[in-house]
This record gives structure tokens, C-alpha cells and sequence, in this order.
């Protein structure tokens, strides 16, 4: 058999077992959603929080069912995209289209979750938003409202920007009152993508509720179609779609809008993270840490994590971590613990780019692909220019296609952005089907063992006798009394063990502090200063002046520390160029001269603290996870004997389905807010010099010799000088590097003082509510038995009948799994 055949065969047969799986998995979806139907309408339900499922969370599990199933369907890989503003979230998705899809604004942009859809030969893009009737609700109601305007600040803020005024406006004379179902074109999609967030923005300072509930599954979204560039124009067996989600600091002013953020998050197929390289330190990267921990800390799969750590084209000389050192740093902060595994991130999941450097040449490219490149008419070309040929390019270097295209290569491959257009969207696309039916079959897992603890709870509940019931549920409120007893004594070891900590850290501030203030001082060592100084003899032939004494007695209380890269020869040479003063103070004759030696002097603190953090941090972050594993241990091991006491108990009265697990305290960060950065301010000075004047000044100061007048065949010459004092750059170094190690120390003991506390508090919550959900369970069971002889014996029909089919369907559910696994591999 020739090769061309046996490729044909393969072929026809991975087409043959996707169209099986697919098939499959919808049927999958279809039963679940029919077993959730069945108890939400047999009379089982109600609104009360402590059972497994109540009618509200039936219904919502129904719609998350519904959107699994319809990215099933389409046989649709989700990629979720997730940042803080200014993060370049926008011109990230963007550069993944080629084209500016996605807007962006000085303000949230995001308040809907956006579908961007590779739609093969869609050269123009299309928005089609198939629920907007919620929107239109609200806007009557806005315009009922603002019939009298609010008289509050916020709204006057609102009304003072054009767009806002402009909005309103539209609402209160009728020419805006409904949104549209279709735009095309970027323009046009920009516009309602800005009207719906302007309406999230105006229907808070009208203070009226937007319908974020009414926009909670995938199906409900906008959906951007548009040809991405660098995927295939034909079809594939699967689709492949960017989801833009709302930032952590989007949704801060939404309850409802955060929860729709993690939710998504943990139902798509992969996440991508966008972070910002120049602000990998602020809280804005710290919400991002603290969202993506939610999502990992669940049964989710680490592996569909992917971060892109944006802007990377701005670090300069005075970042000397390297890129291995950094997506090291960033895959152990970015890992958490979930139950008893640890969630690992690897550094190949950390991409370094520059989103607008790729964003600006895929669009250039598109543009010439689809004969649309016109310099004339298209302004963000000038972007484009100054970064491809120069701030000094010219209009004749756009005349030259070829080179267009080759300084738009070139530019793309500066930015980074390779890698993860490979590994993530190539990829993504390639295995679009395999990731839809993986994720669909991860929600049916979870889905079936919550069903089948319920019906468990409630048909064995029913069987038994009043006082076998009752006993089982006295039994469960007393492991509720004896977690709460275990909490208070967990919260006693928290406390001794915070104290510890802190004092740990406390050494670890003093120790790093005390290091780092010996490196700055030694750069106006004794040693380094005579250096500087016996160059100036050298190009002068002066002698000496005493300000060595003042160096002498810093380079008491300092030392070296090994390993230490400094640039010290150039601050000598610096220093060289001036006159020493005495007591600390160099003079230069020219201001730029003096602003060098300031400016090298503070690159040389700036690295001393960049070289000296990760150490530092990676300390801190030993002493923490030793403190978390000690507390961690000692409250699983007080917990897991209670729980397989209640898992064996439970199993002993009957109870099979029940399944229990423990989650751990997962990891927190340390993160330091930025600090400014040293600055000393030159001022100049003037001093008056005796200047030998020339020809019969001569025969004057001869004279004045022998008269004793010295000023005689003088002039008097006002010159200008610039001084650096030296200790008050010491000064300002030291006070520069505590101000770092005490923002450390702040944010640290905010995580101390608040975040283990939440973990350990999350941990003893979720414990209670296991217990108290099949207690709920347990106690409608009880009610259950209340009702009349022929009421009973249609639920247990019912439970019955629905615990047959979920058994059938999850030995059909693992052979699916076992079947996609081996197509996969």
C-alpha cells in the first residue's frame, strides 16, 4: 500500500472516530440535561441552600449544560483571553486576528464577554448578537430615568466625557433605543461594542441593575466571525474561538460580573493570561494571580494555562533577571495546590512578547494579503513605520511593498509572538475538536458524581425508617460541631504560627536590607574612591584632597558581597571628571556631567535590588510554604480521620454514592508595590575666580608681588559649577531600598494578617458545606417521608429510574474518555 493511500485511510478513519465521539458526547450532554430536568420537575426541589441542588442551581446547571452542548455542536475549542486594563488584552487579541477586532479605551472595555470566532473566507468582520432584548429593556429604562437627570457626581463625570454625553443624549431624544443584532465592519462593531459597555457605565451612576444574569453562557454572547491571519482559510473539523473576558479590575464595581468571569473561566477549554511586564509587580497582576488561583485550585487541568507576559520590548539595561530566570519566577508564583496535588505551571507555558509590535505587523500583512494596504488612508501605518524603519522614515519607504512585507517580518519576529501563536492558537486550531469534547467530558464527570451523591442522599433517605433517618442526620449535625471545634483550634495553631512568620520575615526584611545598604555604600568604597582619585592625579598632577577621609570611614561599616555585578568603574570615571570639594562634594563643571554620575549611581541601586529580590522573594516564599505546610498538615491531619469517619459511617448506613474530598490551603503571593526611584536635584552655583590676565598683566602681578597685591593683573571670572553631594546620595540610596523592603514587608503582612487567614477560613466553609449539603439532602428526605404513600413512591420511581440511566451513562461516559484519549494520542 502506497503511502498517499494509507494517509487517505488514517484520514478517513480520524474522521470517522471524531464524527463518533462528537456524536457521542452530544448524547452525553443530552442525557444529562434530561436527568437535571427530571428532578427539577418530580417535586424535589426547592430554594433551600444547604441541599446539593436547589431549583435555582438546577436551572443554572441545565444552562451550563446547554452551553457545553452547543460549543459541542460546533465542535468549538474556547480560549478564554483574561487581563487587567492596560495589560494589552485588546492589542493581544488583536494581534492574534491580524485586524483591530477588539477596541480599546482608557476605560473598561469589557463588560460583556466577547466570542472572537475564526470564520474561514469572513474578510470582513461580522458581530452578531443574538440576545439583545435585556439591553433594550434597560435602555427604556434608562430613558424613563433620565427624564430628570441624577444629581450625582459620578453622573456628572459620566455626562462631562463626549461619549457619555453623546449616549445619553441618544436615549433621551429616542434616536438610540434598541441595540442592533448585527454590525459589520470594524467601525461599526467598535461602535456597538462601545455602546454596550457605555450602557454598563451609565446604568451604575443611574443606579439601575445591568442584566449580567440574562448573559451567563456562552450562547448568549456577542460573537465576533472574522478569518484570523495566521490560521487556515479552509474549514477544519473543529472551530476555534478567543473569548474576551473581563479583567479583575473591570468587574471590581460587579458582583454578578466577577462570578460570570470565573465561571467562564473554569468551563473553557484553555485560558490565556496577559500580563504586564512593566507591572509585574502591582495589585493589578496580584487580582490576575489571585483570579487564575480560583480556577486552578479546582479540578481543572494546569496544562490549559498559558501566559503572556506582555510589553516585554520596554525592559531595559537595569532589568537583569533573564528570560529563563523570569518565566521560572512566574510558573512557581502562578502554581497553586488544589486537594492533595500540587498545580504546577511550567516555564513553557510563559510566553515574553510584545503584543503591539505583533499587532501592528499582522495587520500590515493582512492588509497586503487582501490588497487593503494604503498608507493614505490608514493613520496606524505610521505606527507601524516608526517602529519597522525608524522614528526618521519617510513616506518613499512605504512604496516599496517587498520591503513593507520583510520589515513586517522582521517585526514580528522581534516581538515573540512565534511561540505562542504556535503552541496556542496553531495548536489550539489543529486540536479544536480533541479540546471541545476533553472539556465537554470534564464537566459530565463532575456533573454525574454531584447527581449521583444527590440521588443517593434522597432515595436512601427515603427508604429508611423516621428514626434511622434522624439518626443519620444528628450524626452529620454533630461533625458540623466537631469541624467547628477543629476550626477554632486550627485558628489557635494559625496564630502561633502567623507570629512565627512573621518574626521570620522580619529577619529575612533586616538580613536583605543590612546587604543591600553595604553594596550601596561599597560603591563609594575607600578602595573605589582612591581609585577615582589617583585617575585624577594622573591626568592633573594634583595632590590629593581629604575627602578620601569621609570614604575611609563609610568602608569601616562595609563589605563586599561575592558574586556582585557592579558597574563601578564607569561611577569613578564618572566621578574623575569633577573636582573634589571636600567633605563628600564633587564639583563638575557642566550640569550633564553631574546628572550622569546621578543617573548611573541609580542604575547601580536598581540593580543591586533587582539582582538581590528574586533571592530575597524566593526566601520569603520558602519561610511561607514552610508555614503553610506546617499548617497544612496539622489541619489535615485532624481533619482526614474526621472525614473518613464520616465517609465510612455513610457508607456503612447505606450510602454508596457519596463521594467527599478535602481541599488544602493553596499558595499566596508576595507581591511589592513600585517605589520611586531616587532622585536628587542639581542646582547650580557660581563662584568668583581670579583669572591672570595676559600681555602687561605680567608686569601688574609682578608688582603686586613685591607691593603684596595680590589682586593685581587679576580679573575676577564668575564660573559656574554643578556639586553632588555623595552622601546625600548615599542618604537617598538607603532610603530608596528600605522604602522597597518596606512596601515588601507591608504586602507580606497584608497576606499574613488577611489572605492565610481567608484560605484556612475557605478550607473549614467548604469542609461545613460538603457535610451540610448532604444533610440538606438527608432532611428533604425527611420531608419527603411527610407526604402521602403514593407522593413517596413516585419520587423513589423517579430517583429510581434516573439513578439507572446515570449508571448506564457513566460506564458510557469512561469509554468515551478511554476512546478520545486514544484518538488523541
Amino acid at each position: 500500500m502506497d503511502a498517499g493511500l494509507r494517509f487517505s485511510l488514517r484520514d478517513t478513519m480520524h474522521g470517522m472516530n471524531i464524527e463518533f465521539l462528537h456524536d457521542e458526547a452530544i448524547r452525553l450532554l443530552d442525557v444529562h440535561q434530561k436527568i437535571i430536568k427530571k428532578i427539577a420537575q418530580g417535586d424535589l426541589l426547592n430554594d433551600d441552600p444547604r441541599q446539593t441542588f436547589t431549583t435555582t442551581s438546577a436551572l443554572r446547571r441545565l444552562e451550563e449544560l446547554k452551553g457545553e452542548s452547543t460549543k459541542v455542536r460546533n465542535l468549538e475549542m474556547v480560549v478564554a483571553v483574561i487581563g487587567t486594563m492596560k495589560a494589552g488584552k485588546s492589542t493581544t487579541i488583536n494581534a492574534i486576528v491580524g485586524a483591530e477586532i477588539v477596541p480599546a479605551r482608557s476605560h473598561p472595555m469589557t463588560a460583556l464577554p466577547t466570542m472572537i470566532r475564526h470564520t474561514p473566507g469572513r474578510k470582513v468582520p461580522r458581530l452578531i448578537f443574538p440576545n439583545p432584548e435585556p439591553l433594550n429593556a434597560l435602555i427604556g429604562k434608562l430613558s424613563d430615568r433620565l427624564a430628570t437627570p441624577p444629581s450625582s457626581r459620578d453622573y456628572a463625570d459620566f455626562v462631562a466625557a463626549p461619549d457619555g454625553r453623546r449616549l445619553v443624549e441618544e436615549i433621551r431624544n429616542g434616536t438610540f433605543a434598541a441595540m442592533d443584532r448585527m454590525a459589520e465592519g470594524g467601525e461599526a462593531i467598535a461602535s456597538l461594542l462601545r455602546h454596550v459597555n457605555d450602557l454598563v457605565r451609565l446604568a451604575r451612576v443611574a443606579d439601575l441593575p445591568f442584566p449580567y444574569d440574562e448573559y451567563d453562557e456562552v450562547h448568549e454572547f456577542p460573537v465576533i466571525e472574522v478569518e484570523f491571519c495566521h490560521l487556515p482559510a479552509e474549514g477544519g473539523k473543529g472551530q476555534f474561538t478567543l473569548l474576551d473576558t473581563p479583567g479583575p479590575n473591570e468587574a471590581g464595581h460587579s458582583a454578578a460580573l466577577t462570578e460570570n468571569l470565573r465561571r467562564q473561566l473554569k468551563q473553557s477549554s484553555a485560558i490565556l493570561v496577559v500580563m504586564d511586564f512593566t507591572q509585574l509587580n502591582s495589585e493589578a497582576d496580584a487580582n490576575i494571580r489571585q483570579e487564575l488561583a480560583q480556577v486552578l485550585g479546582g479540578s481543572q487541568d494546569p496544562s490549559r494555562v498559558y501566559v503572556i507576559v506582555n510589553k516585554y520590548d520596554q525592559k531595559t539595561r537595569n532589568d537583569t533577571v533573564t528570560v529563563e530566570e523570569l518565566r521560572a519566577q512566574l510558573a512557581h508564583r502562578l502554581s497553586t495546590d488544589a486537594g492533595e496535588r500540587r498545580v504546577t505551571l511550567s516555564p513553557d507555558q510563559i510566553f515574553l512578547v510584545s503584543s503591539q509590535r505583533a499587532f501592528l505587523a499582522n495587520r500590515v500583512i493582512r492588509s497586503m494579503d487582501f490588497q487593503e494596504f494604503n498608507p493614505d488612508e490608514q493613520p496606524w501605518i505610521e505606527d507601524f513605520a516608526t517602529m519597522a524603519f525608524g522614528a526618521s522614515w519617510e513616506e518613499a519607504d512605504l512604496a516599496d511593498h517587498d520591503e513593507v512585507r520583510n520589515r513586517a517580518a522582521s517585526l514580528f519576529r522581534k516581538s515573540g509572538f512565534q511561540a505562542p501563536l504556535d503552541k496556542v492558537i496553531r495548536h489550539g486550531h489543529q486540536f479544536a475538536a480533541f479540546n471541545s469534547l476533553r472539556s465537554a467530558a470534564r464537566k459530565l464527570e463532575h456533573n454525574g458524581e454531584e447527581v449521583a451523591g444527590f440521588i443517593d442522599a434522597r432515595s436512601t433517605g427515603l427508604k429508611k425508617d423516621a428514626t434511622e433517618l434522624q439518626a443519620d442526620i444528628d450524626g452529620l449535625e454533630g461533625d458540623i460541631q466537631t469541624i467547628m471545634v477543629l476550626e477554632q483550634e486550627s485558628n489557635e495553631a494559625l496564630a502561633a504560627g502567623m507570629l512565627k512568620l512573621k518574626k521570620s520575615c522580619a529577619q529575612l526584611f533586616s538580613e536583605s536590607c543590612l546587604g543591600l545598604s553595604n553594596q550601596i555604600k561599597d560603591i563609594f568604597s575607600a578602595e573605589a574612591r582612591a581609585e577615582a582619585e589617583r585617575q585624577r592625579d594622573a591626568e592633573e598632577n594634583i595632590r590629593p584632597h581629604s575627602i578620601r577621609n569621609i570614604f575611609n570611614i563609610i568602608s569601616m561599616f562595609t563589605g563586599s558581597a561575592p558574586g556582585y555585578r557592579s558597574s563601578r568603574p564607569k561611577i569613578n570615571e564618572r566621578m574623575s571628571r569633577g573636582t573634589f570639594a571636600g567633605q563628600g562634594v564633587i564639583n563638575f563643571s557642566n550640569r550633564d556631567d553631574a546628572m550622569a554620575l546621578i543617573r548611573d549611581v541609580r542604575e547601580e541601586v536598581e540593580r543591586a535590588i533587582m539582582a538581590a529580590r528574586g533571592e530575597f522573594v524566593d526566601q520569603v516564599d520558602q519561610a511561607k510554604e514552610r508555614y503553610i505546610a506546617e499548617i497544612g498538615d496539622l489541619i489535615r491531619n485532624r481533619a482526614t480521620p474526621l472525614f473518613d469517619e464520616i465517609r465510612s459511617r455513610l457508607h456503612n448506613a447505606g450510602y454508596e454514592e457519596i463521594r467527599l474530598s478535602l481541599i488544602d490551603i493553596r499558595k499566596i503571593d508576595v507581591s511589592a508595590k513600585s517605589v520611586k526611584s531616587i532622585d536628587v536635584t542639581i542646582v547650580e552655583e557660581k563662584e568668583t575666580q581670579k583669572v591672570a590676565q595676559s600681555g602687561f598683566g605680567f608686569v601688574k602681578r609682578l608688582f603686586g608681588t613685591i607691593l603684596f597685591q595680590d589682586d593685581w593683573g587679576y580679573d575676577d571670572v564668575s564660573k559656574s559649577y554643578y556639586p553632588v553631594d555623595l552622601n546625600v546620595l548615599v542618604e537617598k540610596a538607603i532610603s530608596y531600598l528600605e522604602e522597597y523592603i518596606k512596601s515588601v514587608n507591608s504586602t507580606m503582612n497584608k497576606y499574613i494578617s488577611v489572605e492565610i487567614e481567608k484560605k484556612q477560613k475557605d478550607f473549614f466553609d467548604d469542609m461545613r458545606s460538603k457535610i451540610e449539603k448532604i444533610r440538606g439532602d438527608l432532611l428533604a428526605s425527611k420531608a419527603d417521608k411527610r407526604k402521602l404513600r403514593d407522593a413517596q413512591q413516585r419520587i423513589l420511581e423517579l430517583l429510581s429510574a434516573q439513578k439507572k440511566i446515570l449508571k448506564l451513562e457513566t460506564v458510557a461516559l469512561a469509554n468515551f474518555l478511554t476512546a478520545l484519549e486514544q484518538e488523541i494520542q
